[in-house]
């Protein structure tokens, strides 16, 4: 009898304060999505801030090596390709 009329006086309230309970768990799940975009937004900044590092570090070795004359430093690591002159070459040899 003490468990029926517990579970009732549950039921009443849940009854009474469903909407306040529906829009607290409403009001928990958008905090935990905007927690989320925040956390995954985080990543991506600490990923672009290592990245840019990476960048500044390689601006800095091409820095040196231009102001010591190396032409890694003007070129960097993708250097042209040589000039080929028309009529130049080992077939202009014959």
């Amino acid at each position: 009898m003490v468990a029926l009329l517990g579970w009732v006086i549950v039921a009443v309230v849940t009854a009474e304060l469903f909407w306040w309970i529906v829009g607290g768990a409403a009001i928990a799940c958008v905090g935990w999505l905007i927690y989320r975009e925040w956390e995954t937004r985080l990543w991506e900044r600490l990923a672009a801030d290592v990245e840019n590092a990476e960048i500044i570090a390689r601006a800095d070795e091409q820095h040196a090596l231009a102001l010591a004359g190396d032409p890694r430093g003007t070129y960097g690591i993708y250097p042209p390709s040589p000039l080929v002159w028309p009529g130049a070459g080992p077939a202009s040899l014959r």
